[in-house]
């Protein structure tokens, strides 16, 4: 934590790997491949926010918050063809509904050194 200055805050948002869950039958397994954020390469890691929340407080820092973002307006729907983006859009309505994990907001702040 070099890069963040002593009582600096990091904020990260970041997919929920809860989603992940082989739990919830086709309907899940369609979320999890279709609709779920993480679900394109450049995702390597998949964190929880309790497993998250304790890395962060591995390194230092303090005061950690963590608050899913579950509202519809903060999802990505994306695909090139209009099919797709359809099909994702009523996944992600389904799982919304069903308060189905999709990405958390952490916050942490970097303890003061005096």
């Amino acid at each position: 934590m070099k890069l963040l200055r002593s009582g600096g805050i990091l904020i990260l948002r970041t997919p929920d790997a809860r989603a992940l869950s082989l739990e919830g039958g086709l309907l899940r397994a369609a979320y999890r491949h279709l609709a779920y954020p993480a679900n394109t390469p450049e995702h390597v890691f998949h964190f929880t926010p309790q497993g998250l929340a304790r890395m962060v407080a591995g390194l230092g820092l303090k005061h950690i918050e963590v608050n899913p973002v579950g509202t519809w307006e903060e999802c990505v729907i994306s695909g090139k063809n209009v099919i797709v983006r359809a099909g994702r859009w009523m996944i992600l309505r389904y799982a919304l509904a069903h308060h189905w994990p999709y990405e958390f907001v952490l916050t942490a702040v970097k303890t003061p050194v005096f």
